[in-house]
């Protein structure tokens, strides 16, 4: 059987990527898309794209439709804590049993995960692309391999060994995920920008590097880095 995903975003600001021009405070539905594309690459072609308004009511009518429908559903925006944030509330309305929400990991912290029934699996990302596509990467592609029946040890990203070429710190009492590129000449370089905004740097990034909370990599140590295309 195939798997059935379906994708939701919200916001008042996100607009359709074909909308010819944007007002200050809109941004683009980049997110639907790249996580559609990713789908695809796993080969599920059964992806429905929809977006919601930031209103509770619709937010829940529009849950409920697609948690009956799907095999995995995945939200994007809405999961943090702010006065919008509506998406885990409208969730653990239509029953969704949360398994956890917030993850100490730089980005997409605020990841939620959670099942409906016996049959959806459902995961809330974060809106900022950046995190949005981390998340997915880190525990929607592991959780979509092994229902398609990928050993758990070849669940998650593949990785690649390399030698740093500059020192990466990370100050934060949470683990990093930190984009970079491997270029021709198999040298790795990090993203001086890191931000979760920051699609340009992640279109530009073919590796994640994971650095631990509070620590230092030197330059010249080899480490394993998470190949992401």
């Amino acid at each position: 059987k195939k798997l059935r995903v379906g994708v939701i975003s919200t916001g008042d600001e996100v607009i359709p990527i074909d909308n010819g021009s944007l007002e200050d405070f809109q941004i683009y539905n980049s997110n639907a898309y790249m996580i559609k594309s990713a789908l695809n690459g796993l080969g599920i072609d059964e992806v429905s794209i929809s977006h919601v308004a930031d209103k509770e009511e619709l937010i829940i009518a529009n849950l409920k439709k697609l948690l009956e429908c799907n095999d995995i559903l995945i939200t994007s925006g809405g999961i943090s804590v702010g006065k919008k944030d509506l998406i885990r509330r409208c969730l653990l309305e239509c029953g969704v049993k949360e398994k956890f929400w917030r993850v100490r990991i730089k980005p997409s912290k605020p990841i939620f995960y959670g099942t409906y029934g016996n049959h959806c699996q459902v995961y809330g990302l974060p809106g900022n692309p950046v995190s949005s596509y981390v998340g997915f990467l880190l525990f929607v592609l592991p959780a979509i391999n092994l229902r398609n029946g990928v050993p758990k040890d070849k669940s998650g990203l593949p990785t690649v060994r390399m030698e740093l070429s500059a020192d990466l710190v990370n100050n934060e009492n949470r683990v990093n995920y930190m984009m970079g590129e491997v270029n021709g000449r198999q040298e790795l370089q990090i993203h001086r920008k890191q931000t979760s905004n920051n699609i340009l740097g992640l279109s530009n990034s073919n590796v994640l590097v994971r650095v631990e909370p509070l620590t230092k990599l030197h330059r010249g140590e080899v480490i394993d880095a998470l190949i992401i295309s």
